[in-house]
């Protein structure tokens, strides 16, 4: 005991100060702590301070302090950790004038424990990520290290979520996910989080310890000493196969298969880790077989040399088993030590713990884990994945003004997730992210409404991961209200944002389906209440391939207020089994290709004021018993080249008037056996035939007894021509004359076939 009533250097093994703290001389009576790979170091130190008995704890708390271990062996190594302080407590007054505290150490890297939050990460690699938590911690670039090879730097990762999980928690997952691991080492008066993938990255100088087991006194407090070492060898399974599926390559199946044990029993099959690939699957798979390998053989032992730290190597030396005479990984370590003895010299004097009863003097022990240092160590997957159960709320995510819904070529969204405590860019909170259809399928079946900014959405998450979201549905809200509610409880809607609509209407005795648009006004209406009304102010087009039918057991009415127009590149035919008629105000025109037919039993065409029928080439008319055309007024027929009119047994003219028929050059009847004209008056000018008028050409004379027969005809004409002349005298006595019409024959030549011409007055004309 010195003058200070501190403990002297000799003597005293532990020490702990600090920073904020520096005229305060800690004691430390005793402590327990424990340390892993890609974990925190936790240190409980029981501390006394001589008359300071009224610290300000809040100095203490969250500052940087320092704690050291000596085993006092000559050449011993002092190690130091320099973390910050967690917990400080007051725990009572000693007697002889010494206050007694608690404090719980811990690595800098705690303070990541105390941000917890959610997030999300686009197209980064996940050392970027972690990065950008220490940053964001407070950590400097002197307070880690990254010792990992190049190609991870190219890992890229289009959407990683941290939810509601502290920075701490998340970079544990993720580093367990990727195979990293990290421990802690000094750096000039510091401490600095070493990040690893490979058993490369660790130093290469080892703690060598003699192997000198528990009851062999000889030399134990000249060298240090392994006073135990143990092996526990496992089973392990042959081989470990991941599998998952991806819906970017639906038809590739992620599997992957390792070796873990050649000799091994059993396999390990784990699906659904959220594999894109094929090459990542293989290497995530390798990564378990080194997880379950590790751990094939287990080292433990214990030691009272300090300097035992994780992430660092062990030399063991003078074992009996010659195999156990090698290097290690250390991947845990229990420490334990007291002084209460030696400050027992100082007037301390405290509960003993159980370990310092059967001690006799000062100690520290350390309790270690360790596997082989040629082994890769991997971290087990110590923390579940996160998962959200249920749904989770977002809003439709958009760079543009949200006129138009945005999606990417496979019609996924962005979303915005309200969880995000960062500010992002429109766009960049959120990978493309599928939407759920009620339909979808091969060859381009399903159904999608597309979702334009600002809809509020519901997601789900497969499997609960975080990482991989789905839309499941758009619901309303204040600002965006449903489009059936209360008012209109019996229609089913939809309506777009655009102004179209369908609406279902189940209402008693009212049922319909009223479908529309705003442009040009137009709807469709089915059912209730007429049937089927179609409405626009725009163009309706009816267009088929095949047929259109149009069957109605009551009328049909097509109504126009300026045209109605038929079109076809073949045949337009109007069937009815009663009449068809076609009515018009004044005028009715049929404009005719080459060939107009009207074919029935009887037919009549019956014109108003007017009508006129313009043909192009031809037209024919045909009846198989009767054809009447009917003239109130005046009935015109205008043909361009050629009117033929092939009459059968009977073809008869009735005008109540006049009837006026105008030719060109030339007027060709091919009369049958007898032409009848009844009740038409002529006047003396009106017909006129004179001798010139009639020709008989005779182009070929083959047999003598045909001249003589023309001959004989051709005094029959001149007798003929006499008896016209007296018909025209009597014509021009009959009471019944017209005065406003004729009916004159002009042309240069006409040709009278053979046959008979009889007059009501019985003259005839043969030919």
């Amino acid at each position: 005991m010195n003058a200070s009533g501190q403990l002297s250097g000799s003597n005293r093994r532990f020490t702990f100060s600090c920073a904020n703290l520096a005229n305060t001389s800690f004691e430390v009576v005793r402590f327990e702590g424990e340390e892993a790979l890609s974990s925190l170091y936790r240190f409980e130190l029981l501390l006394a301070v001589a008359d300071h008995g009224d610290l300000d704890e809040s100095r203490i708390i969250g500052r940087p302090a320092l704690f050291t271990l000596n085993d006092g062996v000559a050449g011993g190594m002092t190690t130091a950790y320099h973390g910050l302080v967690q917990d400080f407590s007051y725990a009572y007054q000693a007697t002889t004038g010494w206050t007694i505290y608690r404090a719980v150490l811990v690595p800098k890297m705690w303070r990541l424990t105390a941000y917890h939050l959610s997030e999300v990460y686009l197209n980064k690699n996940p050392n970027e990520i972690f990065k950008l938590i220490l940053d964001n911690a407070g950590f400097s670039s002197n307070d880690f290290e990254w010792r990992l090879p190049r190609d991870r730097q190219s890992f890229l990762i289009n959407y990683i979520c941290q939810y509601q999980e502290s920075y701490y928690e998340f970079i544990e997952r993720w580093a367990d996910r990727l195979g990293d691991y990290w421990w802690y080492e000094e750096n000039e008066g510091s401490e600095k989080i070493v990040f690893t993938h490979s058993l490369m990255a660790h130093k290469n100088e080892a703690l060598q310890l003699h192997y000198l087991p528990i009851g062999n006194h000889a030399g134990a407090n000249e060298i240090r000493r392994l006073q135990s070492l143990e092996c526990e060898t496992r089973c392990l399974p042959e081989r470990v196969t991941v599998m998952d599926y991806f819906h970017e390559k639906s038809s590739l199946g992620i599997k992957a298969t390792q070796t873990v044990d050649p000799e091994g029993i059993g396999e390990v099959f784990l699906y659904g880790q959220n594999l894109r690939s094929n090459e990542v699957a293989s290497k995530v798979a390798q990564l378990h077989a080194e997880t379950l390998r590790c751990r094939a053989k287990q080292y433990s032992g214990s030691s009272d040399a300090t300097g035992l730290r994780c992430g660092h190597l062990l030399e063991v030396t003078g074992h009996p088993r010659s195999s156990f005479n090698r290097r290690y990984l250390l991947t845990r370590v229990r420490h334990c030590g007291s002084q209460a003895i030696a400050l027992l010299e100082l007037g301390l004097t405290v509960p003993a713990s159980a370990q310092e009863k059967t001690a006799s003097v000062d100690f520290y022990r350390a309790d270690i884990n360790a596997i082989p240092s040629d082994v890769q160590f991997r971290s087990e997957m110590r923390r579940p994945w996160p998962k959200i159960e249920g749904t989770l709320t977002a809003f439709i995510d958009a760079e543009g003004d949200g006129e138009y819904a945005e999606l990417n070529e496979s019609g996924e969204y962005k979303v915005q997730m309200p969880f995000v405590v960062t500010d992002k860019y429109a766009g960049k909170c959120s990978a493309w992210i599928r939407k759920s259809s009620e339909y979808a399928g091969f060859g381009g079946q399903g159904m999608h409404f597309p979702l334009r900014k600002g809809a509020e959405v519901l997601l789900s998450f497969i499997n609960g991961d975080p990482d991989q979201p789905v839309i499941i549905g758009a619901v309303p809200n204040s600002v965006a209200g449903n489009v059936v509610n209360n008012d209109n409880r019996t229609q089913s809607k939809l309506q777009s944002s655009a102004g179209n609509y369908i609406i279902m209407e189940d209402k008693a005795l009212l049922a319909n389906l009223f479908m529309g648009s705003p442009m040009f006004a137009s709807s469709l209406t089915l059912g209730a209440p007429l049937g089927i009304c179609a409405n626009t102010a725009g163009l309706i087009s009816l267009a088929s391939a095949g047929n259109v039918l149009i069957d109605t057991a009551s009328a049909v009415d097509i109504k126009a207020a300026v045209g109605i127009k038929l079109s076809a590149p073949t045949d337009i035919t109007l069937s009815s089994a009663g009449p068809v008629i076609t009515t018009a105000a004044s005028k009715t025109e049929l404009f005719l290709g080459e060939e107009f037919q009207l074919v029935g039993d009887t037919n009549k065409i019956i014109r108003g004021q007017s009508n006129t029928v313009t043909i192009g080439n031809k037209l024919d008319l045909a009846a198989s018993v009767k054809f009447d055309i009917n003239a109130s007024s005046s009935t015109t027929m205008t043909v361009g080249t050629k009117l033929d009119t092939f009459l059968g047994a009977k073809f008869e003219w009735t005008t109540a008037a006049a009837f006026k028929m105008t030719t060109g050059v030339t007027f060709d009847n091919k009369l049958g056996p007898n032409i009848e004209n009844k009740y038409v008056n002529f006047k003396n000018t009106a017909m006129a035939v004179k001798k010139e008028d009639v020709e008989v050409n005779v182009k070929e004379v083959v047999v003598d007894s045909v001249q003589a027969q023309i001959q004989s005809l051709e005094a029959q004409i001149q007798e003929v021509t006499t008896e016209l002349l007296d018909a025209q005298c009597r014509i021009s006595s009959l009471e019944f004359e017209l005065q406003e019409s004729s009916m004159s024959m002009r042309s240069s030549t006409t040709v009278i076939n053979r046959g008979t011409f009889t007059m009501n007055d019985g003259i005839q004309m043969n030919m």
